[in-house]
């Protein structure tokens, strides 16, 4: 018995249960943790953060997520 085949994940043996896995990495979301400043500061993490070298610009919005999910 050889090595087991890498599903398109990399993950070995997955495809043969029929198992798809899927993941999303949206970067930093616009959600109170990130816009609200933390207990004991005044200033929200969103302050210290730069969408410079993301391929979009800007914060995500939690809908962003939502649009890209797969209907299951």
């Amino acid at each position: 018995m050889g090595r087991p085949r890498p599903h398109q994940d990399g993950r070995p043996g997955l495809g043969r249960d029929r198992i798809r896995v899927d993941a999303i990495h949206p970067g930093a979301i616009a959600t109170p943790f990130i816009t609200e400043p933390a207990v004991g500061s005044d200033t929200p993490i969103s302050d210290f953060y730069s969408a410079e070298p993301f391929a979009i610009p800007r914060l995500g919005e939690p809908a962003d997520i939502t649009r890209t999910s797969p209907s299951t």
